[in-house]
């Protein structure tokens, strides 16, 4: 059996294939993995709202409120409701339905929930009857008329976003339900108005023939959906939309007549006295089950003589209810609960994205990976265990903290000390140039033949520089190694916020979604270019340990992120005690990208110091593989010894 490609997307040009992996709120303290039951992939769910957002503003030429809430979308004129069900495969139709929605809050007037018939007699200036099937016949037909105006405005002057549309029409008019329902002419075996109703939603089918009703052909002329830009405005399309259901319910009525003078059933009618009807607005007699427009005779028989099956019409009914839903402003979307709505502000905060990475295993197939991205650090990160290595533990340890943050403020200041020359600019005056400024002493020897009579003033300072830190947080980084770690870079970020031209980012990288999902993480702790220490000092205790180890699959993450902070010197500091690991990522193929993203880092300027932390004697294996991954700048020390960091770090940070 051949196996079916994947259909392609329109988004797809932009809109990277994501592993379904999940956020979960269970992590392993230890490099481990287990299976997991899939959830709301909330940060993918974060990365599509923002890129509907995106669509959704410059259509409106306005910040317009974005949001996820209960079952139902709908506009009201002020915002944009999602539903939280939006993945891959249903992205387009989904990014179609709200920007169809955002365009409706600048083309569309919004007139409240006042009664209908004095909707229209405000619009339209003619006084209607009470005959509510007339009335919200008029409404669901000028929803029509009113969508594919706007509609219509939007796909010509953005074309760049046809195909969003197109999705959109093609899930709600184009579904193959609704088209054998066309092809199968179900609907043209009885004039009745939801009969006109069905072919009107569905004119922009293809399978869709003007001749299967009587007048149908008139109908679609009258609406002229080709030429829909010239009604203006919401009134216009009520209008039209009024004109159309008196041409419907007249062409209804006579066909009724017919249809009874047919089978000689007029004078039974004229004996009924008019028991069981009512009058329409064009004040003739009429059954009110027959004119029901929410009515839909869908039990007859198809051309071929079948009968449509019970699920067949249970199938069509709910596409008939979808498109009416649709005109009405009322798609069915799934809500998020309150924690998923937590979780997915906390994220949307945090400024988290997803970062593409690709590995080449040994066979020379590529493998794609997600590496998830918290660009800041937040209370509401903190609070909604998203991380599991920076979040709120059960119990919080503030005294053994505390004294980890003041002993690395301390050696900060101390380590300050020694790069406080840093500071100090030396100028050094050169006389006797052939240009210059000129020197007032030696303009007499100008007459002399001597026209070396310049000077120059030249300062000599130190170059600025950008460190970024990479801690591991994994499972076995743990105790020690991780409060000596965590020391260190708050008494190298101490030193730098002393210290003329140092720029610091402090990253940690492990894994989120535990449990078997394990997908690759990095968090920026501390930025010196918008973070105050405080904000380090802060956060730096609800650092953790816990998950795997991604090694090669967070750097190049890293590297697309600070890439745009390179100054004149560029050092890459990595604290580790582990070979890369997870279920996906692992061995021998893993060493070699880890080495292929340290090289990257190398191309790009940046000096390369990898220290692995270790309490005991690590096997000759582990050395090769971590010598392999960093080269020269492997570094094998004690995590009693992280302090030996700062050392290094000062003869590069005092070079010229």
């Amino acid at each position: 059996m051949l196996k079916k490609e994947k259909t392609m997307s329109y988004s797809d040009f932009w809109n990277t294939n994501y592993s379904r992996q999940t956020i979960i709120d269970s992590f392993l303290s230890e490099d481990q993995a287990v299976p997991v039951k899939k959830e709301r992939d909330l940060v993918k769910l974060a990365g599509y709202k923002k890129a509907i957002s995106n669509f959704v503003n410059i259509i409106a030429g306005k910040s317009v409120p974005v949001t996820f809430k209960g079952t139902d979308s709908y506009t009201d004129g002020k915002k944009v409701v999602l539903s939280g069900n939006i993945k891959e495969s249903n992205f387009d139709y989904n990014c179609g339905l709200a920007m169809h929605e955002g365009s409706h809050l600048v083309y569309s007037d919004f007139f409240g929930h006042g009664d209908i018939k004095d909707i229209i007699f405000k619009l339209v200036g003619q006084k209607l009857s009470d005959d509510r099937y007339f009335l919200q016949t008029v409404k669901e037909l000028c929803n029509y008329i009113e969508d594919r105006r706007i509609d219509t405005l939007v796909y010509y002057s953005a074309p760049g976003y046809k195909g969003y549309y197109k999705a959109l029409y093609k899930k709600y008019f184009e579904s193959k339900t609704i088209t054998k329902a066309l092809k199968t002419k179900i609907y043209a075996q009885e004039t009745t108005v939801s009969n006109y109703m069905f072919y009107i939603c569905n004119m922009t089918n293809q399978w869709c023939d003007s001749n299967d009703l009587p007048g149908l052909k008139k109908i679609f002329k009258m609406i002229d959906l080709n030429n829909v830009g010239r009604l203006k405005n919401t009134k216009d399309c009520y209008k039209l939309a009024t004109v159309v259901t008196k041409e419907i319910f007249t062409i209804v009525e006579e066909s009724k007549k017919q249809e009874e003078k047919k089978n000689g059933n007029q004078s039974g009618k004229e004996q009924n006295n008019g028991e069981g009807s009512e009058t329409n607005a064009l004040g003739n007699s009429y059954d009110s089950e027959e004119f029901n427009p929410n009515t839909d005779p869908i039990k007859r028989p198809m051309e071929d003589g079948k009968k449509y099956s019970e699920r067949q019409q249970k199938m069509l009914e709910n596409a008939v209810d979808t498109q009416r839903d649709f005109l009405n402003g009322k798609t069915k979307k799934t809500g998020l609960n309150k924690n998923e709505k937590t979780q997915l502000s906390a994220l949307e905060k945090s400024q988290t994205t997803l970062e593409e990475v690709n590995h080449e295993n040994r066979w020379g197939n590529v493998t794609k990976h997600q590496v998830v991205v918290f660009q800041k650090i937040t209370d509401e990160l903190v609070e909604s265990r998203i991380v599991p290595f920076i979040r709120k533990p059960w119990y919080l340890e503030d005294e053994r903290i505390q004294e980890l943050i003041t002993d690395g403020l301390r050696l900060g200041t101390l380590l300050c000390r020694k790069l406080q020359i840093r500071n100090e600019e030396k100028t050094l005056l050169t006389t006797r140039q052939m240009k210059g400024k000129i020197d007032k002493r030696l303009i007499a020897e100008l007459g002399f033949g001597n026209d070396k009579v310049f000077s120059q003033l030249e300062t000599s300072r130190f170059k600025r520089v950008n460190l970024h830190l990479s801690i591991d947080v994994s499972g076995s980084m743990h105790g020690s190694k991780l409060d000596n770690s965590l020391k260190s870079a708050i008494a190298i970020a101490k030193a730098a916020t002393m210290t003329n031209n140092i720029d610091l980012q402090i990253s940690l990288r492990g894994t989120i979604g535990g449990r078997g999902a394990n997908k690759a993480a990095v968090a920026i702790l501390y930025n010196s270019k918008v973070n105050t220490l405080k904000h380090l000092t802060k956060f730096a205790k609800y650092v953790t340990s816990g998950g795997l180890t991604p090694e090669g699959l967070a750097f190049e993450a890293i590297s697309k992120i600070i890439m745009d902070e390179r100054a004149e010197d560029n050092i890459f500091v990595n604290y580790s005690d582990g070979m890369p690991y997870t279920p996906e990522y692992y061995g021998s193929e893993a060493v070699k990208h880890t080495r292929k993203a340290v090289d990257n880092l190398r191309y790009n300027g940046y000096k390369i110091l990898s220290f692995f932390l270790s309490e005991v004697y690590e096997d000759d294996s582990t050395k090769r593989d971590f010598t392999t991954m960093y080269g020269k700048g492997a570094s094998f020390i004690e995590p009693t010894n992280v302090m030996m960091v700062a050392r290094d770090l000062n003869n590069i940070f005092l070079g010229k």
